[in-house]
């Protein structure tokens, strides 16, 4: 196996912040919303993707599912042991994080250039969480 495809094949671990149980449960309920909303809406889809938001994408989805099942079992097992805040890890290849940052930065800037949108507006926290999740993600690359 020649260099590039061993360095295309390799894994980023990403460690997030520690943060209280319901506010990654908050952001991963907005986030599912967000998403059903713009799928839900052909035209309002069309418009993501003509802004480089790939909300239907296989690859973009299966990495948000990995993260949003990790995020889980990591506030049961918070939950359980009488825990209220959380760090949860997620390991998946390099360049499906990469693909994924470019992704959330996209929809980022769209949403907050969206004079209305049939979106939800996320709360304080949501914001903030999701603020702390990316810039863990953008650390993990340094």
């Amino acid at each position: 196996m020649d260099e590039r495809s061993n360095a295309a094949s390799e894994d980023l671990t990403v460690r997030f912040p520690d943060l209280p149980v319901t506010s990654y449960l908050r952001l991963i309920a907005w986030s599912d919303r967000a998403a059903e909303v713009i799928v839900a809406d052909p035209t309002l889809e069309s418009v993501a993707r003509a802004n480089g938001v790939r909300v239907l994408d296989r690859k973009i989805a299966q990495l948000a599912n990995r993260c949003r099942a990790v995020f889980c079992d990591e506030a049961a097992k918070a939950l359980r042991a009488g825990r209220t805040t959380m760090a949860p890890v997620v390991v998946a290849p390099l360049p499906l994080w990469r693909e994924s940052l470019t992704n959330l930065d996209r929809a980022t800037e769209w949403l907050g250039h969206m004079k209305t949108s049939p979106i939800p507006e996320p709360t304080r926290e949501i914001e903030t969480t999701h603020r702390r999740v990316a810039d863990a993600l953008r650390a993990a690359f340094s």
